[in-house]
């Protein structure tokens, strides 16, 4: 668990310094307007791959649960896909082009295609266990958008040029899935043969139902993003996406832990499952709260001096945020135990749509007086609450009291000391060889 972790964090962590270098080659270069309308297609770019997302289930559900052979289930993908591509991309082509301020959407339709393509070919790599060429084909598009982006900015290219370069690394991670798909071997067990036509549909049908979960929870998240673009506009959105994305940082370090412990949490016993859900709760905690504590502090220094001093107005909305930011980093093990162990999605689903709209209506209700600071205590007050109601649910469905999940224990100190002990040992008899070890 320790080993893909830390590959996951890795991948992470250079995908993270690649969107913080082309944030600030846009910043400083196109200013707050500028890196709010990149910042605009980003979004909404992500909420439609998160839906994507759905699909993808589907492909592993067909791959690793049916054990249906790889080619009949791509090609399914290949026809069921369009059904969700075409009408999107021919929306957003008309907002662009009817709608006054949508003009960055035409760059979002031309990365659409790509981006979904990817996110479901990642489907293939995860029930094959390939969390390498998972983590990489993410990584292949910010680092590819960061590097073409940068370029064409700093060579005068403008907002157009940072959108069109944007759009093109979605199309090269596409291809590298591509390739990359072609040339590994499949699940040696996926051998049955199936219809397209009738794998298709299912595809659709249940990646359609899964999708609107994971669709809602990027809205919850992002709602305060939404809000603020409606209400004051890019050059404050371009502002408030600063303090989201640097207190989402607190999130690298979890999320990977999170990610590696899915498999046990949907697969081993009881008992061993509520032992693991509240070490893991507990865990992130405490590494968060450490985190949190340096980021209220150091969070708006590092802003201007990184990102310069029209961005200073994000210091406020950051050290608002951190404590909604750094409880909500539990939520992707408390949510995955009720979709996947307890198979309660719509459960999910009430909680993120409930939260989104409770979001939305403290950013409406605050901004006009309070600016940003308004839309930072939305964002926060929704995850902390999200976190709440589903800590109490996971809490009495594994018999636990809330303490067990949110205080840290000094036995989850050792258990973590154990698991890197063991991860080196590992790399170190894997580095000198067995005979060496064993001399």
């Amino acid at each position: 668990m320790f080993g893909r972790a830390l590959h996951t964090l890795v991948t992470q962590a250079l995908g993270t310094l690649a969107v913080i270098a082309l944030g600030v080659v846009l910043a400083r270069v196109l200013g707050p307007t500028g890196r709010g309308l990149v910042s605009y297609a980003w979004l909404v770019l992500g909420l439609v791959s998160v839906y994507a997302e759905g699909p993808a289930a589907a492909v592993v559900a067909q791959y690793a649960t049916d054990k249906i052979r790889r080619p009949d289930v791509h090609r399914a993908m290949l026809w069921s896909l369009p059904v969700l591509i075409v009408p999107a991309t021919c929306g957003f082509i008309v907002a662009a082009l009817t709608l006054r301020g949508q003009g960055p959407l035409l760059a979002v339709a031309c990365a659409l295609p790509f981006a979904i393509y990817a996110q479901c070919v990642k489907g293939f790599f995860l029930a094959e266990s390939r969390i390498a060429k998972a983590n990489f084909i993410d990584l292949v598009a910010v680092t590819c958008s960061a590097i073409l982006g940068s370029a064409v900015v700093l060579l005068g290219g403008g907002i157009v040029g940072a959108l069109a370069a944007w759009a093109a690394a979605y199309v090269v991670s596409a291809v590298y899935a591509a390739i990359s798909l072609e040339r590994a071997p499949a699940l040696p067990n996926a051998t049955k043969h199936g219809e397209p036509v009738a794998l298709a549909r299912d595809q659709f049908v249940f990646g359609g139902k899964s999708g609107i979960v994971f669709g809602v929870g990027y809205v919850n998240l992002r709602m305060g993003l939404f809000v603020v673009a409606g209400v004051l506009g890019p050059a404050a959105l371009g502002v408030f996406t600063i303090a989201v994305s640097v207190s989402e940082l607190l999130w690298k370090i979890s999320n990977a832990i999170s990610w590696s412990a899915f498999g046990r949490i949907a697969g081993e016993d009881d008992e061993r499952v509520r032992l693991l859900v509240g070490r893991l709760t507990r865990t992130i905690v405490l590494m968060e709260s450490v985190l949190a504590a340096f980021l209220f502090i150091a969070g708006p220094w590092l802003i201007v001096h990184v990102y310069g001093s029209s961005f200073a107005g994000a210091g406020l909305p950051l050290r608002i945020m951190v404590l909604g930011i750094a409880a909500y980093a539990i939520e992707p093990v408390l949510g995955y135990f009720l979709l996947v162990r307890c198979k309660r999605p719509m459960l999910v689903l009430a909680i993120q749509l409930i939260s989104a709209a409770a979001c939305a209506a403290i950013a409406f209700a605050t901004i006009p007086a309070f600016g940003l600071a308004g839309a930072a205590v939305a964002t926060a007050a929704s995850y902390a609450g999200v976190v709440m109601v589903k800590a109490l649910i996971v809490a009495r469905t594994l018999r636990l009291p809330l303490s067990a999940l949110f205080i840290p224990r000094v036995d989850d100190a050792r258990a973590i000391a154990r698991e890197v002990i063991r991860f080196v040992e590992r790399r170190r008899r894997d580095a000198i060889g067995p005979s060496e070890a064993a001399a």
